[in-house]
């Protein structure tokens, strides 16, 4: 589901989990684990990456709606707890953009503040209101945070998918490098961020998402009433099935 490897004090967590990394109940719960041990591990910096050319390719819909409303119960609470423990983990996380970083991985993907992407594979976008389904606050704040606002406004209500050489221009990554060099490269930058002293860095990064964590607790917790309400009704449901039907046959 998620392997680990250790290179010098970088960790590398790799998404394994399935043909796509769909993001269910047990791979976010794995994946929120996974985040914990190295916080409290004495590795200085972190690389998140994907398998093949999927980085990762959003919520697992077939799960959605299939799974009642128990399933979207835990799904939902375990999809905000592993997003916020990646966005507010206070040592370096660099984010090795494989290949196909859509939707919810494409959010994994913002939550990391260096992202490298794989030149000539993959793309990256936010498709949830094509798929009919609302963002959870914790999500729209790590876009607002890792974008600037004409390009969040651009993808969030257009659903596009941009190749990597966009994905650089529209700062949805730092880097477009060559396949094979992905992985050096993302660890590199790991390892000169996890150079800098470890209590500046914590002081500097709690601070920077201090406020997108206080609008997450504050105004977004109505907020996320109402998208709960929304991922859980009939409506939304057979949105989501119109579109597995017309985009996977």
């Amino acid at each position: 589901m998620i392997t680990t490897e250790t290179h010098g004090t970088t960790s590398v967590l790799k998404l394994e989990h399935g043909k796509a990394n769909a993001l269910d109940l047990e791979l976010l719960i794995e994946l929120e684990r996974q985040l914990i041990a190295f916080e409290e591990s004495p590795q200085r910096s972190m690389v998140l990456t994907g398998r093949d050319r999927i980085f990762g390719a959003g919520v697992d819909l077939y799960r959605l709606v299939d799974g009642g409303d128990a399933y979207l119960v835990q799904f939902l609470d375990a999809l905000d707890r592993a997003f916020r423990k990646l966005y507010s983990l206070e040592k370096p996380v660099v984010a090795a953009v494989n290949g196909h970083a859509i939707a919810g991985g494409c959010i994994l993907a913002l939550a990391c503040e260096r992202r490298l992407m794989s030149a000539g594979q993959g793309s990256m976008g936010i498709t949830e209101l094509l798929v009919g389904v609302p963002f959870p606050s914790m999500a729209l704040e790590i876009v607002r945070s890792g974008l600037a606002p004409h390009v969040v406004e651009d993808l969030l209500f257009s659903g596009r998918l941009c190749a990597p050489e966009e994905c650089l221009r529209l700062g949805l990554v730092h880097a477009v490098v060559e396949g094979q060099a992905l992985l050096t490269e993302a660890l590199k930058a790991a390892a000169h961020l996890g150079a800098i002293s470890s209590e500046t860095y914590r002081m500097t990064k709690r601070e920077f998402r201090a406020a997108a964590l206080r609008r997450v607790d504050g105004e977004g917790a109505q907020y996320d009433v109402q998208v709960r309400k929304r991922w859980h009704s009939k409506d939304v449901h057979e949105r989501i099935r119109q579109f597995m039907k017309s985009t996977m046959g």
